[in-house]
């Protein structure tokens, strides 16, 4: 369309394409973990980003009015849908994945599609930009924006205030170890929002140089940095609002890798470590004793089990509950186990069981002495465990609930008392 023209391009042109190379780079890197919602906005929202620094390589470059207006063109296929991206990741980061609803997609993106038709009939209209310039010192752009400018600045900056106040009052719910992610994404997050005031209000040091798409490299810098630091995206907060530090149950959850995502505060009493020793490594990193407990349970399984961790006195006892962690399409995507410490119940179940024990022991002893009677031939006392005689009167009387009553049987009576004449019955 223009081949005789010649683009220029400058250290400005040059910085944007690293952006778009880190933009393009950082999607690729998180892609892989695209079956989480949050990762997937923030694939479309570097994709976004590398439209807009592409385009705007080009737009920096090119030598006349009408090839700045259509780079500046494309480029709105970026600029208007980032925010929009940026918002959804906000949402599904914080997990407020319940308002990433189709229809709100599509209200969320009436107006960016608005924008990219009217910003691409300006020429017709003029309600974006009523002019366009350029400074011939250092080739950049000057715009005038019109009364539609206007609105749409409104709409992105709105959206993307919101969806940093979501990260920020998100951060109350997430454990020390995400809060460092989160911070990371807050502050990369403000890079191009600054960048952009100074752009749009003209409080530009370079005139016509938007700071945007170079702030968005920083963000890449920040987010390249977080990935490999923070092993973010690798780690998920899948499970964090059902998690809770105020309970007295122990909960430890993994992701598909078997890596610890989260381990609430009550886990602490139960392995006497730091938090943050543990998440982020493998659950085989345990202590020795609880891994071969965890270990143990067979994957994917839901359930209770019921373990012994130690030996003889320390021995400890823990009521493990296991359940599949599913994703809103159904797939798996963690395991929690909630484990609660029974060894006080456990340690009173196996008194109570010794006690029943001895007692029936005791009862055998008592019948087997009941049967084993020593008593004399002649005088029929009986002989107590101490080697003392009794009548049988005392020692049953002594022995058992038994009274005795006395009188004479008839064969005595006759040898006592043959005198007395015996009455008929």
């Amino acid at each position: 369309m223009y081949p005789s023209i010649q683009f220029h391009f400058q250290l400005y042109s040059w910085i944007l394409l690293i952006s778009t190379i880190l933009a393009l780079g950082i999607a690729i890197m998180i892609s892989k973990r695209r079956d989480n919602l949050s990762v997937k906005y923030l694939v479309l929202l570097e994709i976004a980003v590398a439209i807009w620094s592409f385009a705007g390589v080009f737009e920096a470059a090119a030598p006349t009015v009408a090839l700045k207006q259509l780079w500046s063109q494309i480029s709105y296929i970026g600029i208007t849908t980032s925010p929009v991206f940026y918002f959804l990741f906000a949402l599904a980061y914080s997990q407020n994945e319940k308002y990433c609803t189709k229809r709100n997609h599509i209200l969320l993106f009436i107006f960016p599609v608005l924008t990219i038709i009217v910003v691409a009939t300006n020429s017709w209209h003029h309600l974006h930009w009523t002019n366009i310039t350029i400074n011939p010192e250092t080739n950049n752009g000057i715009y005038s924006y019109g009364p539609f400018f206007w609105v749409f600045i409104v709409f992105a900056y709105s959206i993307l205030l919101s969806g940093i106040i979501i990260l920020i009052f998100a951060r109350r719910h997430f454990s020390d170890y995400f809060k460092l992610q989160l911070l990371a994404l807050i502050i990369a997050s403000v890079f191009p929002f600054a960048g952009n005031v100074i752009y749009v209000f003209k409080i530009n040091p370079i005139p016509g140089l938007d700071w945007t798409p170079v702030a968005f490299m920083l963000t890449g810098l920040i987010l390249a940095l977080s990935i490999f630091k923070f092993k973010m995206f690798n780690l998920i907060p899948i499970a964090r609002n059902n998690i809770v530090d105020t309970i007295n149950d122990g909960i430890i959850v993994i992701d598909n890798n078997n890596r610890i995502v989260d381990i609430n505060r009550a886990i602490l009493n139960m392995i006497p470590q730091q938090t943050g020793e543990f998440i982020g490594s493998i659950i085989t990193n345990l202590p020795e004793l609880w891994r071969h407990t965890l270990t143990a349970i067979p994957e994917n399984s839901n359930g209770y089990y019921e373990v012994a961790i130690g030996e003889k006195e320390k021995k400890e006892y823990y009521d493990i509950h296991t359940e599949t962690i599913y994703s809103r399409k159904n797939k798996k995507i963690g395991q929690i186990f909630i484990i609660r410490d029974i060894s006080k119940r456990k340690q009173f179940e196996l008194e109570r069981e010794k006690l029943i024990e001895e007692l029936q022991d005791a009862l055998t002893q008592v019948k087997t002495l009941s049967g084993l009677l020593p008593i004399c031939a002649s005088c029929k006392k009986i002989r107590d465990d101490k080697g003392y005689w009794h009548h049988v009167e005392a020692y049953v009387m002594k022995h058992s609930d038994a009274q005795f009553s006395h009188s004479i049987c008839p064969d005595c009576r006759q040898k006592l008392y043959p005198d007395i004449p015996r009455h008929k019955d």
